[in-house]
């Protein structure tokens, strides 16, 4: 037992110290000359870079290999012997054999290559982070003492273990076969798969398929961001529906890791995936899994991308080698900012991918294609024109969410000072539009836009200044951990607009800021792109005509008329909300004028106006007041009263006009209509529940009112 603790503290003093212990016999030899024979006297001498010894080594003697040794026949090392292999040292014997007996030891910084070892007695193996050892043929390990490996062992043929021996670390071990009942990474060996790749903790998949259950790991514990760790090919294989940590991650043969919707696998490390293993991503169009990798990642991940009929999208590959054939039998284009128009289709099969370049995809069918190859790693850029208009499609390289906002600068994940902060990509929810997402102190979100950009997400941005270049960088530190919706309040000052119809919505934002101005702002605005044909579009102006989605100004007044423009293909009824309202400074009055109707809606009193659409309307049939228009007597008495009491609908203030009243839910579905003939109060038998939409119409007047029912 003291001769195991030994072994233990030399290996955690060479490790972490750098300090080498020499044996208590025998010489101390260090190697000389590069590509030379054990055998030659020449190969060794008393200090480091000196002159020839004129001896070869002996079993107790204590070898220092800082440079390439060729071993050209077996070798033993017994009694307190030691061979020690630096950094830039290789040991290389593919064809002869070492054997380590009593409390001999083999420390490997470098690389060692053997054909067979056996360790017996209480001899060792120390195997530093930056070691690697490879035995060609087999291993046969009957020593007390704990074989070590921070680095990496392979052993192409056969481990023979015996039940008192063990084999722990940090690092990897890989075996072609196992037998006998020693302890090898936490498991014991007669239950390893041939061709196993084992580390720190293992998946043993004893318990479930869940990766966040304990008893799935040979150590009894979840692994954390500082532990190397191994996926083996069990009968369960791990599943990851949460978020899930590690340092280095390495699947084995024949194993496979799946990431489930909205699940994140963050590997601080390197991961490496076996041939014949697989990491599997499971996305759909509005819902993604993450992968995230800090270090080098070796072999192919698989990331699925789902695509609707008929609905064009902006997509973006994660990976460095895609080709367009995974889009084979889909319309797949590139958006060309220098002539402002879309390109031809591509029709190769064998166009490369370009990383961080967005593309538009329509396909006649739903389908799912899978990505496969390589993930993008390191920092990527991307060219940025302004010689049309400056739109430049580009797009997430990465297989996991990227977070536009950058809250912490000094982060530096993004370099984008060439572009507008406004990003649009089509609406994954299905309104129709564009999505927005406009950062800054105040957060800006129409149409269901967020900070998150999802993995192979495609989205334009904005040049700042016709004529100029630059470029959109992006690295890992701008990498969303974990894929959170954002939640977005509007400012004291703002008033969002939404208008339903047809199936179909959309968004717009009337703000002020006093940093703003009446002109465009890269900072504070956002432009209106235009969505689908049987969308409706909602909007406001710039003087020279510029629709814009979120419109900022710098300041407001009582006298300040705000036209808000409206466009939709389907001649239908249509209902306007607006939020932000009961928010806005109280001070200002908010009316909503429809000039087609020549109605106004106190926006304080009743947020949501419901009209009909004519394509004979004035496109800008809207105008917003901030002030009590046509006398505030006026705009009152056009106002009816509308309440629920006692399973009725209760109607007021209607001046004994004839009034048509209809009743609709919140989809747009009318559940009733009744006819008034010049009552100053209808009562309305109703026993409907949840929210809806009551609409009384005059010759003069119309208007809307939401009521909840208990």
């Amino acid at each position: 037992m003291k001769r195991f603790l030994l072994n233990s503290a030399l290996l955690s003093l060479i490790l972490l110290t750098g300090v080498m212990v020499y044996g208590r016999e025998g010489k101390k030899l260090f190697s000389i000359g590069n590509n030379v024979a054990w055998t030659n006297t020449g190969s060794w001498s008393n200090e480091p870079g000196g002159m020839s010894a004129g001896v070869t080594p002996q079993g107790n003697d204590t070898l220092i290999i800082n440079t390439r040794i060729i071993l050209n026949n077996d070798f033993t090392l017994s009694a307190s012997g030691m061979i020690e292999v630096g950094q830039s040292g290789l040991l290389r014997g593919s064809s002869f054999n070492m054997f380590l007996n009593d409390n001999s030891s083999m420390i490997c910084n470098g690389e060692i290559q053997l054909n067979n070892c056996s360790v017996t007695g209480y001899a060792s193996i120390l195997i530093g982070v930056n070691g690697k050892m490879k035995i060609y043929s087999d291993l046969t390990h009957s020593s007390a003492a704990s074989q070590i490996i921070a680095g990496s062992m392979i052993i192409a043929g056969n481990l023979d273990i015996t039940s008192l021996s063990t084999i722990t670390g940090t690092g990897t071990f890989t075996t072609n076969t196992c037998s006998g009942n020693g302890t090898i990474m936490g498991i014991t060996s007669s239950s390893i798969p041939a061709g196993s790749i084992l580390s720190e903790i293992n998946w043993i998949g004893t318990y479930s398929n869940k990766w966040q259950d304990a008893q799935n790991w040979s150590n009894g514990e979840v692994p954390t961001s500082i532990n190397n760790v191994a996926i083996l090919s069990v009968n369960v294989q791990p599943e990851l529906n949460e978020t899930g940590f590690c340092n280095n991650l390495v699947v084995s043969p024949g194993s496979k890791l799946l990431v489930n919707l909205s699940a994140t696998l963050k590997v601080e490390g390197n991961l490496t995936i076996s041939e014949g293993a697989e990491v599997f991503l499971t996305n759909t169009y509005t819902q993604h899994s993450s992968l995230i990798t800090m270090g080098d990642v070796i072999g192919s991940v698989k990331s699925e991308i789902q695509i609707p009929a008929n609905q064009p999208i902006l997509v973006s590959s994660p990976l460095n080698d895609a080709l367009s054939g995974v889009f084979m039998n889909m319309y797949l284009r590139e958006y060309s900012e220098q002539t402002g128009n879309w390109g031809e289709y591509i029709i190769p099969t064998n166009v490369s991918l370009q990383s961080m370049k967005g593309y538009e995809l329509l396909s006649p069918y739903s389908a799912t294609r899978v990505f496969e190859g390589n993930p993008v790693q390191g920092e990527v850029v991307q060219s940025i024109t302004a010689l049309n208009e400056g739109w430049n499609l580009i797009g997430n390289p990465y297989p996991c969410y990227l977070d536009w906002q950058q809250d912490d600068p000094s982060a530096l994940g993004w370099q984008r000072n060439c572009i507008a902060k406004a990003i649009y990509y089509p609406d994954p929810s299905g309104s129709g539009n564009y999505s927005v997402y406009l950062p800054g102190s105040d957060l800006i979100s129409i149409n269901n836009g967020s900070r998150y950009i999802a993995p192979m997400q495609g989205f334009f941005v904005k040049a700042r200044q016709q004529g100029q270049t630059g470029t959109v960088k992006v690295n890992k530190n701008a990498v969303a951990s974990i894929n959170e919706n954002s939640t977005i309040d509007l400012g004291q000052s703002s008033l969002k607009f939404k208008v339903e119809g047809n199936g179909r919505s959309d968004e717009s934002i009337i703000r002020f800021n006093s940093s703003s101005s009446f002109d465009f702002d890269d900072d504070y605005d956002a432009y209106k792109i235009s969505g689908s044909t049987d969308a409706p579009s909602i909007f406001t102006n710039l003087t020279d005509g510029t629709k814009l989605a979120v419109n900022t100004m710098p300041s407001l007044s009582s006298s300040m008329e705000i036209p808000i423009g409206f466009l939709a293909s389907a001649e239908e009824e249509f209902k306007l909300t607006v939020t932000g309202n009961s928010n806005f400074e109280f001070r200002y009055p908010i009316t909503l004028e429809d000039k087609s109707t020549k109605t106004f809606t106190d926006l304080r009193k009743d947020s949501v106006y419901v009209f009909n659409h004519s394509m004979l309307n004035d496109p800008m049939r809207f105008v917003l007041h901030f002030d009590l228009v046509a006398g505030n007597d006026e705009v009152n008495t056009q106002i009816p009263n509308i309440i629920l009491t006692q399973g009725n609908i209760k109607i007021t203030g209607l001046e004994h006009q004839n009034s048509l009243v209809e009743v609709f839910s919140l989809e747009g579905k009318q559940l009733l209509q009744y006819e008034g003939s010049g009552q100053s109060e209808l009562l309305i038998p109703f026993t409907g529940h949840g929210i809806f939409i009551v609409k009384v119409t005059s010759k003069t007047t119309s208007h809307a009112k939401k009521l909840i029912a208990e």
